[in-house]
């Protein structure tokens, strides 16, 4: 376990794995046991872009062992701030994979959070994207970079802007031969039990604290979240709050849903002029979302004109359905 964390209790964790709760195995490994069953299945879309399942965990490989290469090691922290993206969840998967832990944080974290988090993980690793809207992600990193002496490397989707910045976009194109990076990646292998990833408290009393959750216990919670809903190899899910929130991470979530088998599909945007014909496009079958956008879409449903038929199941605010939304699309 890693240093500093509490483990569960050991009776806890027998009692857990002997009732078949906890199954052994780590996040990337139960998307890859859908890639087994579901090998010609869509797992991911983001515009245009399009991922069968082999071909998500093909990327997921390729990156985890770029970011070997640049040194990354297992149980090293990396503070994770990327906008909704099939890069965002390629790289999620990746740094678990290369057994590296991500500081799971928001898009709209600013200095003192994400100073905060740096110090306090001890973060080697600050994953950004350039720019979103008007705030430049990277400006943020160099002036924090100073303050954190244990910060080695920032990884940016988009052009980098100083010398210990590196562009993702190179490392996703580089290639590892599939047996060398079996090779590379099993000894990377963090055991089930361990820390995969620390998500934040609400901040309601201050800066939001750093909680880690294993992959035994995400693993089980992305099963029940999907099995409550009844997600199978042909649920379409919606990803549109945050990504890295715990919410549409594995409750269901993305996570929940490439258990099953099922595609998820990024939108990027909560407007109905954005949902709805990513709705009709993809057949969305279920979307997780918050009461204001509810309140939003049933008023745009009045000026409607497409076919929305597909949608069974719509959350907000941890209700399973809205009976009014179900019965007008």
């Amino acid at each position: 376990m890693l240093e500093g964390c509490t483990p569960w209790p050991e009776d806890f964790a027998a009692r857990y794995r002997a009732k078949g709760y906890w199954q052994g195995i780590t996040l990337p490994e139960m998307v890859a046991q859908s890639a087994d069953k579901y090998p010609d299945n869509v797992a991911l879309v983001d515009g245009d872009r399009r991922f069968t399942y082999p071909e998500l965990c093909r990327a997921v490989d390729d990156l985890a062992c770029a970011f070997v290469r640049q040194g990354l090691r297992p149980q090293e922290r990396v503070v994770f701030q990327m906008p909704n993206s099939a890069d965002m969840a390629i790289t999620f998967l990746a740094l678990l994979k290369a057994g590296v832990i991500p500081v799971m944080c928001l898009p709209a974290h600013r200095h003192s959070e994400i100073g905060h988090f740096l110090a306090h993980a001890q973060a080697v690793g600050y994953l950004i994207a350039d720019r979103v809207k008007d705030f430049d992600y990277r400006t943020m990193a160099t002036e924090l970079a100073t303050a954190c002496p244990s910060l080695r490397e920032v990884f940016v989707l988009g052009e980098p802007m100083a010398p210990n910045q590196i562009d993702l976009r190179a490392l996703r194109t580089e290639r590892t031969d599939p047996k060398d990076a079996a090779a590379m990646l099993a000894k990377r292998r963090a055991p089930s039990g361990e820390v995969a990833l620390m998500l934040l408290s609400g901040g309601t009393t201050g800066i939001s604290k750093m909680i880690p959750r294993t992959h035994d216990d995400y693993v089980h919670v992305c099963r029940l979240s999907g099995a409550a809903l009844n997600l199978d190899a042909r649920t379409v899910y919606l990803a549109l709050l945050q990504m890295a929130h715990n919410y549409t991470l594995i409750a269901p979530g993305f996570l929940g849903t490439w258990a099953v088998g099922g595609r998820v599909v990024v939108a990027h945007g909560t407007t109905a002029d954005i949902v709805f014909p990513l709705i009709e496009r993809e057949r969305v079958t279920l979307v997780a979302t918050a009461p204001p956008l509810v309140v939003a879409w049933l008023a745009a449903l009045e000026s409607n004109r497409l076919d929305l038929s597909s949608l069974k199941v719509l959350t907000s605010g941890g209700a399973r359905l809205v009976p009014e939304l179900r019965r007008r699309v």
